[in-house]
């Protein structure tokens, strides 16, 4: 079969299903035996088949539209970022369509197929599924095959996709912050939230840990605390390590929500931010500027962030063979929450 004069019906054929079976299986739509589900995905995948939700009449017109997945847009990172991509994009002439999975997987991979249906430009993946170490490869391959076909960012250090890939610089960012930590004369420091199923958090944790060691501060195992990425889960973890007997002098989370929810701890045990600990964030959300006291932080530099991926959209649209992998650097923020000695 001819790539090009693919349709549902081709797929349905080869399939030995009816079309209306191959349209409940791209829909995601429940009531498909999983021996059916799997000939379809199996004619899918061999002919690349996407199915076009458009008129072929518009088939040679630009669409204009950039499709931009997140995982939760009520995450402040997220909504920060999303708002600098669409701010470029539309500067650029671009509409976007957002799709929140709600940290679905499989709402995930049904957004990925519908925005292909709405003959986006360009995709960008924001964290969500790619995060974690555990990916399904088939939504790897999927993604692949769309990479094939037009610009696809992702914001995870992912190897065995063949993408544009712009990510923070977590490396210099911890490096960063424990250098500040110890020149405001902290000694031991805990780091909590998150876990290392989580690509971004493995990562930033085994940083943190690195360049602590390099800055001659303590760590213990027992002040390494998994946890989740919010602010209650700040709350929770920060309750575990007060439990330990000995206790840090500086606590770093996961990111600001985790930060915020140990600020919560300490005010309600009576805890003096910087005296007693002294409380560091990542992300540098807004939230941090207005938390009391102020929360210090390693901050993504939203507007660089969001210019780059519009950057390298349009570069490789244009044809342009550029960086694969951009590296984007964080940069301290220095605020009250750490300000010990001075």
């Amino acid at each position: 079969m001819s790539k090009k004069n693919i349709t549902i019906y081709d797929i349905a054929k080869e399939a030995g299903v009816s079309p209306s079976t191959v349209s409940r299986v791209i829909s995601g739509n429940i009531g498909v035996s999983e021996d059916k589900k799997k000939l379809v995905e199996a004619a899918i995948k061999k002919h690349q088949f996407v199915p076009n939700a458009m008129a072929k009449g518009l088939k040679e017109q630009r669409s204009n539209l950039i499709g931009i997945i997140v995982p939760d847009i009520k995450n402040p990172y997220y909504a920060s970022l999303f708002y600098e991509v669409q701010l470029k994009a539309l500067k650029e002439g671009f509409m976007v369509f957002l799709c929140n999975t709600q940290g679905d997987k499989a709402v995930e991979l049904k957004m990925l197929r519908t925005l292909m249906n709405k003959q986006v430009e360009a995709l960008v993946v924001i964290g969500g599924a790619l995060d974690f170490k555990g990916c399904k490869e088939a939504y790897i391959e999927e993604l692949q095959m769309i990479a094939e076909k037009i610009p696809v960012v992702i914001t995870t250090e992912r190897e065995h996709i063949d993408c544009i890939k712009v990510v923070n610089d977590d490396r210099m960012g911890m490096a960063l912050l424990t250098q500040h930590l110890a020149q405001r004369g902290y000694q031991k420091v805990a780091f909590i939230g998150g876990n290392d199923e989580v690509i971004p958090s493995s990562d930033r944790r085994k940083y943190f840990l690195e360049y602590a060691e390099k800055n001659h501060l303590i760590t213990k195992e027992e002040w390494i605390i998994d946890g989740g990425f919010d602010i209650r889960s700040g709350i929770e973890v920060m309750t575990k390590l007060w439990n330990c007997e000995s206790k840090p002098d500086a606590v770093c989370g996961i990111n600001d929500l985790v930060a915020l929810g140990i600020l919560n701890f300490a005010h309600k045990n009576h805890l003096s931010i910087p005296a007693d600990i002294g409380v560091t964030g990542c992300d540098g959300i807004d939230l941090g500027e207005t938390s009391y006291p102020g929360l210090s932080t390693i901050a993504t530099p939203y507007e660089v962030f969001g210019k780059t991926i519009i950057d390298a959209i349009l570069a490789a649209q244009g044809g342009e063979i550029g960086q694969k992998r951009i590296s984007v650097s964080m940069g301290l923020i220095e605020r009250r929450s750490t300000a010990k000695n001075k």
